[in-house]
């Protein structure tokens, strides 16, 4: 990286227009990944820094101007991708709108090493946004479902188990294994008096049996 390259990672808008009055010729450079100036500006995500250079590419008036401009402007970095590609990679809207508009010479057509064009990394990026608002839309959903009166009570009966401690856990377990017993045996042995007998004897000793106990009762 040169000197120029690092104010354009810095986003140093005032040292890259010195580089620029003083050497034209930095525009053309290359890092070791064959960037320029420009794709470290919006790789980085300086707009401002990058807004600059464009501006002075399209403002030079110097001979082969045109050429310098159309050379810059559709360099590839090392993994093929225009300023244009980067700009739709990293979704600056800004950028993109700035570089269609006045960009004379951009070549829209240009694919990086995937086959990618700018327009498809938009539309890929557009997909996964869309995506990713249908999974939000799937979690609201069973947000909203969590609001009916049983799934409610449930979140109550948790936050409430979650709140206890210890103690009051065991002391409530304790409590409802004596009631869940109580109620058992109850079921196993009714009250006296309730008639269990085969149905095929219940009348006649339901018969004796009330005459005897009135008898007693006398």
């Amino acid at each position: 990286m040169t000197p120029f390259h690092c104010a354009a990672t810095m986003g140093n808008s005032n040292l890259l227009f010195h580089f620029l009055e003083a050497c034209p010729e930095c525009i053309e450079d290359v890092t070791v990944r064959d960037e320029t100036a420009l794709h470290l500006a919006l790789k980085n995500d300086h707009i401002e820094a990058f807004n600059l250079l464009t501006g002075w590419l399209q403002s030079n008036r110097r001979r082969g101007a045109n050429e310098l401009e159309k050379k810059v402007i559709n360099w590839r970095d090392d993994d093929g991708n225009t300023v244009l590609h980067i700009a739709a990679i990293k979704e600056q809207h800004q950028a993109l709108k700035m570089l269609l508009y006045v960009g004379k010479y951009l070549d829209i057509t240009a694919k990086n090493s995937d086959g990618l064009t700018s327009r498809e990394i938009i539309e890929k990026v557009e997909r996964k946004c869309l995506n990713m608002s249908d999974a939000t839309a799937t979690k609201i959903k069973h947000i909203k479902k969590g609001t009916h009166w049983h799934k409610r009570r449930l979140t109550m009966l948790v936050r409430a188990r979650n709140g206890l401690s210890g103690d009051m856990i065991n002391a409530t377990l304790v409590v409802a294994t004596l009631v869940i017993t109580a109620v058992y045996q109850s079921s196993l042995s009714p009250p006296r008096g309730v008639w269990q007998g085969d149905n095929n004897m219940y009348p006649h000793h339901q018969l004796k049996y009330s005459s005897n106990l009135r008898r007693q009762l006398q």
